[in-house]
């Protein structure tokens, strides 16, 4: 009956209860039916509130402007006949360059053969090598994309922008009650950052690699700093970031480096804060103008059922070299903290203009389960980014970075969210990553039933 699940939702929101999600597998679009029937049944079972699925733009929009949710609405559909609320995540980027990644799924064809004519839409290193992840911020305003037409071009937000049309015209009907979510992919691993880690360059605790190496990138700082300070230039051109000096590329520590280093390194002169702050601020303007669209598509008609669907934005928990003078794995993703710039209060303002939910890795990590030389602190990281949030009244939602393999790791999920709850701000919802064989059957399936239950 609806009052028992009103009274429900009521009790929740009363009493602090953080309702549990499950990530589906990254291929579900090739999946059987059958056996995901299954894994939906042994969910309800335990009492998960819902699933989370990636719906990937290359397998929805597999030439220009021609859009096929078919492989999707199947699944939609079994998870709604069996009361499971849905976490709908647009994928703009591509899968198998992240830990975990058992699948490869890439950007769309007619996306990927524009890369020899405008070499600029994917992120470009300091060595010219390029990121496939996703396309980089300089496509956002570039009209270099085809369109169905095949004469009108579209720029990369004009892609996204249709595509999430797209997707709330297919399923207009279930947005808000029971597709309650919709995050948004704004970079590799459908988090707003740069790829500055990625597993075919980059192996834990290397600090990565900047990513504005690209011709329009350079263009943009060369103007920035002729708008703003005439005194950085070296022999009439803006000083760029230098940050190799062992031929170790992304797997340099800060202290090895010549930006980072403690003791004369760039990023502690005006001209290397300068540039970290342009880098940040790039990128949450870059979160802006896809967020921006999506406000207008999903929350337009204040009266329309679609209007209760959540937006949401994902932020990786980069945790390690978090105790670091610059912490300099965070500053070349794009999330620089210092005195004067803090990316995630930067962060926060953009949520709280645009009423979205930010998602927030690492819940499952330890700070004396990791390695030493990482100068790691998950767990502050954590605190850190949740005060914030609650300070701004912004629903703050968590993900596990990685697979739980051991009890301890759930029940250090279930430790933080304690803690959130006991300091007044609960969780608005944990997303478990991933939905598997394994995990809906014992004893895996006990655990995930005691999880769920210690969650609230």
């Amino acid at each position: 009956m609806w009052w028992r699940k009103w009274l429900k939702t009521l009790w929740n929101d009363v009493h602090g209860q953080t309702q549990v999600y499950v990530m589906c597998p990254l291929n579900s679009a090739f999946l059987p039916l059958g056996l995901m029937k299954c894994q939906f049944d042994q969910l309800v079972k335990v009492g998960v509130e819902g699933i989370m699925l990636d719906v990937w733009w290359s397998l929805c929009e597999p030439t220009p402007g021609c859009y096929d949710f078919s492989s999707y609405r199947p699944i939609f559909q079994l998870a709604i006949e069996r009361g499971l609320k849905i976490q709908a995540v647009l994928s703009f980027h591509t899968c198998g360059e992240s830990e975990g990644d058992e699948v490869v799924i890439s950007l769309p064809p007619f996306v990927r053969q524009l890369t020899t004519e405008h070499e600029f839409i994917f992120y470009t290193d300091e060595d010219g090598q390029k990121s496939f992840e996703c396309l980089s911020l300089s496509a956002d305003h570039a009209k270099v994309f085809p369109c169905k037409e095949g004469i009108r071009l579209r720029t990369a937000l004009d892609m996204y922008e249709d595509f999430m049309r797209a997707f709330y015209l297919q399923f207009s009907d279930w947005l808000g009650n029971h597709i309650v979510q919709i995050q948004i992919s704004m970079g590799p691993s459908g988090e707003l950052r740069y790829p500055s880690f990625a597993l075919s360059h980059w192996r834990f605790p290397g600090m990565g690699a900047f990513q504005c190496y690209d011709q329009l990138m350079q263009q943009d700082y060369v103007h920035h700093i002729a708008s703003n300070d005439t005194t950085q230039q070296q022999n009439g051109r803006p000083l760029f970031p230098c940050y190799k000096t062992c031929g170790t590329g992304y797997n340099a520590l800060p202290w090895q480096t010549l930006f980072f280093s403690e003791s004369k390194g760039i990023a502690k002169t005006t001209a290397g804060k300068t540039f970290l702050e342009w880098y940040s601020n790039k990128l949450l303007s870059h979160g802006e103008n896809i967020m921006a669209r999506a406000h207008h598509i999903f929350h337009n008609n204040v009266d329309s059922p679609c209007n209760k669907v959540e937006i949401a934005c994902k932020i990786a928990g980069i945790h390690w070299l978090y105790h670091t003078q610059y912490r300099a794995a965070e500053a070349v993703a794009g999330y620089y903290v210092s005195r004067d710039f803090h990316f995630y209060k930067q962060l926060a303002r953009l949520l709280k203009k645009y009423n979205a939910t930010w998602i927030f890795t690492c819940f499952e990590k330890r700070d004396e389960w990791e390695k030493n030389l990482a100068k790691c602190s998950p767990e502050s990281l954590v605190r850190e980014t949740w005060t914030i949030a609650s300070n701004s009244a912004i629903s703050y939602a968590a993900e596990n970075a990685l697979e739980l393999k051991k009890s301890e790791e759930y029940e250090e999920v279930i430790r933080k969210a304690d803690w959130c709850r006991r300091k007044g701000y609960p969780l608005s919802s944990f997303t478990l990553l991933r939905l598997s064989e394994e995990l809906v059957q014992e004893p895996t399936l006990s655990t995930l039933a005691n999880f769920v239950k210690n969650m609230a």
